[in-house]
């Protein structure tokens, strides 16, 4: 067991759960997210509040990742989103550093299915931190 202490932040633009895969299609290589504006949090939003939620994934073989929104946040004006291009690569990345140290510390090497998911935030600086990480479960 353990514990961990970290600073609250004020002013956050945005947080968020993101998970290691490709929740709708596993065979196909992608991270989910699910992100809000501000402190409005998704994983106990404000009533009537609608969190962004998308897909980055490596589509028809390209060597890049491509952003597909599934739907789009009510918290921000029309056209916008919650996170920009550069924090969804950035996430990414930081995704699969974290997929991939405890899919070794779990001994799940092998196991395809494995992905661990994330809470973070977006600070008022506009930099990544990530609250905690757990293994996904479908």
């Amino acid at each position: 067991m353990g514990v961990l202490v970290h600073p609250n932040q004020k002013n956050e633009q945005a947080n968020g759960v993101a998970v290691a895969r490709n929740i709708f299609d596993p065979d196909w290589e992608g991270y989910y997210f699910n992100a809000q504006a501000g402190e409005n949090l998704v994983t106990n939003p404000e009533d009537n509040s609608t969190p962004e939620e998308l897909l980055a994934a490596k589509l028809f073989g390209n060597s890049q990742f491509e952003i597909q929104y599934i739907r789009y946040s009510n918290q921000v004006p029309e056209g916008e989103t919650v996170l920009t291009r550069r924090q969804v690569l950035d996430l990414v990345e930081d995704l699969q550093i974290v997929n991939a140290r405890f899919k070794t510390l779990y001994n799940e090497r092998f196991n395809r299915n494995f992905a661990m998911e994330i809470e973070f935030k977006i600070t008022e600086a506009g930099k990544i931190s990530i609250k905690q990480a757990r293994p996904y479960v479908n």
